[in-house]
């Protein structure tokens, strides 16, 4: 279980960072991301989904998520890829309380790029 969740957290880490070289030219952190021109509602989300993420509430947090992301607007990825940094950065137990798994992590991060039609292997 442990060598599953490890492989999941890197392979998770790895996702992010590529999707933000290949779409922004750039790292994304978790901590600051740098939103495009239409940063209000991507830094509204942003703090909303880190208010979540505190209480551990993080299926409402994904579902919220998703309720904003379009395809189209890609500061809203930006916050997607923030978002997953986050969450991959909880520990195991965490994430079990908040009622989530790695492999979900993982899941979610993918259904997000292939919103915006990014291919991941």
């Amino acid at each position: 279980m442990y060598f599953q969740s490890d492989y999941l957290l890197r392979q998770i880490e790895m996702l992010t960072g590529f999707i933000a070289r290949v779409v922004f030219g750039r790292e994304i952190t978790s901590a600051a991301p740098d939103f495009s021109p239409k940063g209000r509602e991507a830094d509204a989300l942003y703090l909303r989904l880190c208010a979540l993420l505190d209480a551990l509430r993080l299926n409402e947090a994904e579902n919220l998520l998703f309720e904003k992301l379009d395809g189209e607007d890609f500061s809203i990825l930006e916050v997607a890829l923030a978002f997953y940094g986050l969450l991959n950065g909880l520990d195991d137990a965490a994430l079990l309380q908040g009622g989530f798994t790695r492999a979900e992590v993982d899941r979610g991060l993918r259904d997000a790029a292939k919103l915006y039609r990014i291919e991941l292997p």
